[in-house]
């Protein structure tokens, strides 16, 4: 792929700085697509320990802040939806669907996957409860 940048820019007589930038800024997008996939196991993993010791909110928390990184990560947004329902807070988590399903409609046209629906489904079917006074 290098080869063929570098002749391309020497058959095209591109700026040596340009082909540089060019392959600097590549660098950097492969280090990001990396320091993504890692944080996203590695909110995985903390909320999957948290769901297990029934720290709800905590999971809440960790999902919620890799969300904030990686929006498009729909696995995420489908953890935290588990944990909102989990945590008792139904609101936040239908809120929470209505986010993934708007953002991956809006930047990708795709509907959530089977399993972000089956929480979904699994929030639909969970009766709301009364409010005390």
């Amino acid at each position: 792929m290098l080869s063929f940048v570098f002749s391309r820019a020497l058959e095209e007589n591109i700026e040596p700085d340009y082909v540089r930038r060019f392959i600097r800024r590549r660098n950097l997008l492969a280090a990001r697509q990396r320091l993504g996939s890692r944080l996203i196991r590695l909110a995985q993993s903390a909320s999957d320990a948290f769901m297990r010791s029934h720290l709800h909110a905590r999971a809440v928390d960790v999902l919620a802040r890799a969300i904030e990184i990686e929006p498009l990560a729909e696995d995420l947004h489908r953890r935290l939806i588990e944990a909102l329902i989990r945590a008792g807070r139904r609101a936040e988590a239908v809120a929470a669907y209505r986010r993934c399903e708007q953002l991956l409609g809006r930047v990708l046209g795709e509907r959530p996957s089977p399993d972000t629906e089956r929480a979904a489904d699994e929030l639909r079917a969970r009766p709301q409860m009364p409010v005390k006074r």
